[in-house]
């Protein structure tokens, strides 16, 4: 130890710089294994580590060494009695602003970011998200691969991603939705673009069962299912010939097809949410205004109302989710900007919120919420052609 302390006195320059050398290494290897956890792009997270390193190796032992001699030299005018005084004190006071520092900013890398987003397919031309979160916390997402054509799922495992084509022949998985049911089986809702036809796949523990539900013109785009108490399906979609917003609900033998709303074209960008007593919440998008609509089934009416009032084109590429107090939360598309927007009901009013203001993001997004009230939405990045996942406080 008394050797280490002789070659520090006698090569303080050197010293400066292996510590500063030590924290650029450091900051370094926490930059490559958090990027992406604390900003929407990995990529500007290991630019500003890299930054920061250099400066760390480069500037600050410069800086630290300047400073260094400018104290010795005013330390070294000070009277010996006057130094010997103070030394212990001022060594006391060193170590306790260095240790609330350090506390300070070890309880500052623990606290939960508020939105962290990790890459889970980077294939080019990837649309139509859903998501769903299984007895587990862990996420489902099923979407559209628009380079094949093919209908896609993404399992997260607790380590990595597991993907599966669910449909390959011709041009299906557009618009797709995902639920799941008690065992953890998915089950999905999407359009074949090819037929004009509204379609429905089940997991079935070994294989999908799939088949069409509504065949009736043009019908299943911007499709949304959500599954009652019994496992039974519940589906919203768009009739684009129309113009409207229909559902379908699977009985236990039977699909039973209704319009919701027909005022104007209304209907596209629909999702679908169960509160406890198995009655509907629709999110939907009325093309004529401009603006994000919500129905809710009483048990005898459709209620309808506007969340988000046109200001430019607001209310696309929507989604929704309940609370455990049965309250939505809706994300949705800031399409004049390209923003990816986030509205809940409190009990009393809309909270509306921008998300993701990074490139051209929001499009083909998918919310849900865990057990604790945590937001979860995937959506892609069409700038970047990326697709993301964002997360979001808990109690939002």
């Amino acid at each position: 130890m008394k050797t280490i302390w002789s070659w520090i006195r006698k090569h303080p320059f050197w010293t400066i710089f292996i510590f500063w050398w030590l924290v650029a290494l450091v900051i370094l290897g926490i930059t490559f294994s958090q990027s992406g956890k604390y900003s929407s792009d990995p990529r500007m997270d290991q630019l500003f580590g890299v930054i920061g390193a250099i400066m760390c190796a480069v500037i600050a032992p410069i800086i630290t060494y300047v400073l260094f001699r400018l104290l010795a030299f005013i330390w070294s005018k000070i009277p010996r009695e006057i130094r010997a005084r103070t030394l212990k004190w001022i060594g006391l006071i060193f170590v306790v602003i260095a240790t609330i520092l350090s506390g300070l900013i070890f309880y500052w890398r623990a606290l939960p970011s508020d939105w962290s987003i990790k890459r889970i397919d980077s294939t080019r031309g990837l649309e139509y998200t859903s998501i769903a979160l299984d007895a587990l916390g862990n996420p489902h997402i099923s979407y559209y691969d628009n380079t094949t054509g093919n209908l896609k799922y993404a399992l997260w495992t607790g380590s990595t991603w597991n993907i599966k084509t669910v449909d390959s022949v011709g041009k299906f998985g557009g618009y797709t939705s995902i639920a799941l049911d008690v065992s953890g089986n998915p089950h999905i809702s999407y359009y074949d673009s090819i037929k004009g036809n509204l379609k429905y796949a089940l997991w079935m523990g070994s294989a999908w069962n799939i088949e069409t539900i509504d065949s009736v013109g043009d019908v299943g785009s911007y499709t949304s299912i959500a599954l009652d108490t019994s496992g039974n399906p519940h589906i919203s979609y768009y009739d684009s010939i129309k113009g409207n917003l229909k559902y379908a609900l699977w009985t236990g033998s039977k699909w039973n097809i209704e319009t919701i709303d027909s005022v104007g074209d209304v209907g596209s960008y629909t999702s679908i949410a169960l509160d406890t007593s198995g009655n509907p919440h629709i999110s939907y998008y009325d093309d004529t205004n401009g603006n994000l609509k919500y129905a809710l089934w009483t048990g005898s009416t459709w209620n309808i109302e506007t969340v988000v009032h046109s200001v430019g084109d607001v209310g696309s590429d929507t989604s929704i989710a309940l609370d455990s107090s049965g309250n939505p939360h809706i994300s949705f598309l800031y399409s004049y900007d390209g923003i990816l927007g986030y509205a809940r009901w409190n009990g009393s009013t809309w909270l509306i919120k921008k998300i993701d203001k990074t490139g051209y993001s929001g499009r083909y997004n998918s919310i849900a919420l865990s057990t604790s009230g945590i937001s979860y939405i995937s959506y892609t990045d069409e700038e970047n052609q990326e697709l993301k996942c964002a997360r979001g406080p808990e109690g939002n």
